[in-house]
């Protein structure tokens, strides 16, 4: 959960098309086995920013 406390993250899910785009991508990516697509997200300031998300498994204790 690291991740989501970026800059970043806060950013995109702030905005409500970056969201939806990025909810999409993961739950495709986890339906069907598939990487995750990238999407660009613009910033307020006009930036724009390519997005790649990776699933990354967590490590279970032993």
């Amino acid at each position: 959960m690291k991740a989501l406390k970026s800059q970043l993250a806060s950013e995109v899910l702030a905005d409500p098309v970056a969201r939806k785009h990025l909810r999409e991508i993961l739950t495709r990516g986890a339906s069907n086995g598939a990487p995750p697509s990238e999407f660009e997200f613009r910033r307020p300031n006009g930036e724009t920013v390519k997005i790649s998300p990776r699933i990354v498994p967590k490590a279970k204790a032993a």
